[in-house]
């Protein structure tokens, strides 16, 4: 039986095809190489002996792995609520600081309370660690024709935070008597129209530094907050 002749149009299809095909694997193997590169160079400067070996230290501000089981939700309102909630099989004590990167940022949050059912998951609340300025008190101070700057400094002045960098102009007043550092903090983005962002260092698998941003406001705020969920596997 003779076989049919092929047609130079068909043979042109064909050789398109396999062209095609070869572009799309190579393509695929750029892309997933690409993907690999990317999550090593960006992870592997950040994990040590340490991270790996060790749990969480508050007291000395060391890094351990605390596996996320399922979705971590994390709740952020401008200039105010910043929390995260998720779910693990293991027990973080009250106090505990969780550090996680979101994306190219590092965010830092201390765990408020946990629910330890007798069997099941962990659920996890914590706050932005923001909130140990809680614990910093300003007793007065008069802020007359301050920069913004100027403003956060004092605010900032007995917390172990720095500002990393401050965009707001122009100058304004306050009054701050008996209030925590953290309700200064507040009134200062209030009062100057500033964006409140945490900035948290990472080196060597420690947290390195904490420092505030306040960056000019852009637009006004309705009280809406976002809310969005990562999908960590433990």
């Amino acid at each position: 039986m003779k076989k049919k002749a092929i047609s130079g149009g068909r043979r042109a299809y064909i050789l398109t095809m396999r062209i095609l095909m070869g572009a799309a694997v190579v393509i695929t193997a750029a892309l997933v190489l690409f993907l690999i590169a990317y999550v090593l160079i960006k992870g592997l400067p950040n994990v040590s002996w340490t991270l790996l070996s060790t749990a969480p230290s508050y007291l000395s501000d060391r890094i351990g792995i605390l596996p996320v089981v399922g979705e971590l939700m994390h709740t952020e309102e401008l200039n105010g609520e910043d929390t995260i909630e998720f779910e693990t099989r293991e027990v973080p004590a009250k106090g505990d600081r969780l550090l996680w990167c979101d994306g190219s940022t590092w965010r830092e949050h201390v765990v408020v309370r946990t629910d330890e059912p007798l069997e099941g998951l962990c659920s996890v609340y914590a706050e932005s660690s923001l909130c140990e300025l809680l614990d910093d008190f300003i007793e007065e101070q008069h802020l007359v024709s301050r920069t913004a700057a100027q403003a956060l400094a004092v605010v900032l002045a007995p917390t172990r935070w720095t500002i990393a960098s401050c965009d707001v102009t122009g100058a304004a007043g306050c009054v701050l008597y008996h209030v925590n550092a953290l309700w200064a903090l507040r009134r200062v983005a209030e009062v100057w129209g500033g964006e409140v962002t945490v900035v948290i260092g990472v080196s060597n698998g420690r947290v390195s530094s904490r420092s505030i941003r306040l960056d000019e406001q852009r637009g006004s705020w309705h009280g809406v907050r976002f809310t969005y969920g990562k999908n960590m596997a433990g």
